[in-house]
């Protein structure tokens, strides 16, 4: 698959429309930079829907002894998971909500330092638990948000398989900028059942096959190992 720039949709947008690129709005915007507008806005539309392979990133970083607190990759939408890599000691860190985690542990800071276990988000960071002794390698699993498209040169985060849903969309905001209302909503109902068929194709996964497996979790030293939600705790009846 190739990546399309937006040039490469905005002029059929703009031909379709039967209005120039250079062609000026009362305010003096460029119709090629209104359909840039379009298209971010589309962007955006689809990437609610779905997350789809292109924007789906994996990265790289390191841990720092006694640090505690790290920042997520910066445009990520979802975090899909974090692993410590620790050769065979490898683990995949387990997700605690921050009012969970701070009915657990109110103070990491008092507790050994250690490989973490847990990872804690809260706004564009995230915290680790048990607070890092050394440096371990923390790679992440992450869907991104689409790259703000700014000039008509850009290269489209999602492949060219998707560039009819990309029109069609910025055919809907087009109409509706004409206000052409009746236009806008055949152009909405295209976006909306390409759109569709294009997140159909990527949820068909023949090869998965879910397995149901047990909970566990245990205290080892003093610091919570496994699923949170298991310790006595955690839940109680107040």
């Amino acid at each position: 698959m190739a990546y399309s720039t937006a040039s490469t949709i905005i002029t059929r947008v703009l031909d379709s429309l039967s209005r120039s690129a250079t062609a000026t709005t009362r305010s003096g915007v460029t119709m090629s930079t209104l359909a840039i507008a379009w298209m971010n806005r589309v962007l955006t539309r689809i990437s609610r829907r779905h997350d789809f392979k292109e924007l789906q990133k994996t990265y790289s970083a390191s841990t720092i002894a006694s640090q505690k607190t790290y920042g997520f990759p910066s445009n990520y939408k979802i975090i899909v998971d974090l692993k410590v890599i620790d050769g065979y000691e490898s683990t995949k860190l387990i997700l605690v909500l921050p009012p969970n985690f701070d009915k657990v542990i109110p103070y990491p800071e008092d507790d050994t330092e250690d490989k973490p276990v847990w990872y804690v988000p809260f706004g564009l960071n995230f915290e680790l638990y048990p607070i890092p002794d050394t440096a371990y390698t923390l790679n992440t699993r992450a869907v991104i948000k689409p790259t703000t498209i700014t000039a008509t040169t850009d290269t489209l985060d999602y492949t060219d398989d998707k560039d009819d849903i990309i029109f069609a969309g910025m055919m809907t905001e087009g109409f509706y900028h004409l206000q052409m209302y009746e236009d806008a909503l055949f152009w909405e109902k295209e976006f909306l059942t390409r759109l569709a068929e294009a997140i159909s194709v990527e949820e068909h996964i023949p090869d998965y096959v879910p397995i149901g497996k047990g909970y566990s979790s245990k205290i080892e030293g003093g610091i919570y190992i496994g699923e949170y939600w298991n310790q006595t705790d955690v839940f109680s009846n107040p």
